[in-house]
């Protein structure tokens, strides 16, 4: 009786995993933030839950000297278009840190150096991206979010993704 109650859960469990089959894909790209029109690195992970819904994540290292500026983006994709050209609609959260640093201003009477605090704060994104496969392994992407937070921005990035199962 135990053999088959084990077998019968290995059945069930192997059923399941097959159905809710996920897919992770790994990559980066670069951003562009209209508030300060600053450039950041990218690196973006996705995590394909089921055919309409994904987890995302990433991370942006923003291009700016006299500091530090980073973000990080936790967000859930909707996908309306799911083929050789994924659509997505996106919502989530962000964290922002402007870690210190000093910024050096030309004057008339010579450089002023100014310190900066470190700050962090927190906000939602709302948006929208595609997803073009070149390959089973590889695509491009292109999304475009508002983070709405203090100092609110809209951030344009494009990438490449690599798909690391089928």
């Amino acid at each position: 009786m135990r053999t088959i109650l084990v077998l019968f859960v290995f059945m069930v469990a192997t059923c399941f995993t097959n159905e809710l089959k996920a897919q992770l894909s790994l990559g980066g790209g670069i951003g562009f933030f209209t508030e300060g029109s600053n450039l950041s690195i990218q690196g973006r992970g996705i995590y394909d839950i089921a055919d309409e819904w994904r987890g995302g994540a990433d991370f942006n290292y923003l291009l700016v000297s006299g500091g530090t500026f980073w973000d990080l983006n936790l967000n859930g994709h909707y996908v309306f278009l799911n083929d050789d050209f994924i659509a997505y609609a996106l919502a989530g959260l962000n964290y922002f840190n402007s870690g210190g640093g000093t910024v050096t201003t030309q004057t008339p009477f010579g450089p002023i150096t100014v310190e900066t605090e470190s700050s962090s704060s927190a906000g939602l994104n709302i948006g929208g991206g595609g997803q073009l496969k070149f390959t089973d392994a590889i695509s491009g992407l292109a999304e475009i979010k508002y983070i709405a937070r203090t100092g609110g921005t809209l951030v344009i990035s494009a990438g490449v993704l690599f798909a690391l199962g089928n």
